[in-house]
């Protein structure tokens, strides 16, 4: 699903934060970067799950969309808690 939307509307503006917006094509391409960087430089093997601990910024759904691609179970956590 993730795929098609992100070629369907690959121009598209997908999430916008800070001033900066990035597209369905860069939010596709960023998190297929960091899947890659999971499945090659860590670990981490399909199935494992991932603590995400980010505030409300481009780089949340990146890593999410990156995790998922990976075949990682993404784990919320809220940064705000001690």
């Amino acid at each position: 699903v993730l795929e098609q939307s992100c070629q369907r509307f690959a121009d598209k503006p997908a999430f916008s934060n800070l001033g900066k917006t990035i597209t369905y094509g860069e939010l596709y391409q960023l998190s297929g970067a960091f899947a890659a960087y999971l499945q090659q430089h860590t670990s981490l093997q399909p199935g494992d799950r991932i603590a995400l601990q980010l505030p409300n910024l481009l780089q949340y759904p990146i890593a999410v969309f990156g995790a998922i691609r990976a075949g990682l179970i993404v784990v919320n956590t809220n940064p705000l808690y001690t």
